[in-house]
């Protein structure tokens, strides 16, 4: 694996590593994160993806902190089953 895949993968696994510490808040920071990092792309897709985040009552609030909760801790520190199936290229 080249370095430019290494440090891709490397990003990917520090974000996931940073939202997994404490999911609520982290993920608002990761959005604002995409928002800064997007340049007005994609407007309506991370407005949706924020009111998810961010408004408790919103349907998918809770499937997303679901699967921050349950599903990426009963894995490793970092599950594999993120990594393999992307391939950096």
């Amino acid at each position: 694996m080249n370095i430019g895949n290494r440090l891709k993968r490397f990003g990917i696994e520090q974000t996931f590593k940073f939202v997994y510490k404490d999911p609520e808040p982290n993920l608002r920071k990761l959005m604002d994160w995409a928002d800064g990092l997007s340049k007005g792309t994609l407007p309506s897709q991370r407005k949706a993806i924020r009111e998810a985040i961010e408004n408790q009552d919103h349907p998918f609030h809770e499937y997303i902190l679901h699967m921050w909760q349950h599903w990426f801790r009963t894995s490793s520190s970092m599950p594999i089953s993120l990594r393999a199936p992307y391939r950096m290229n």
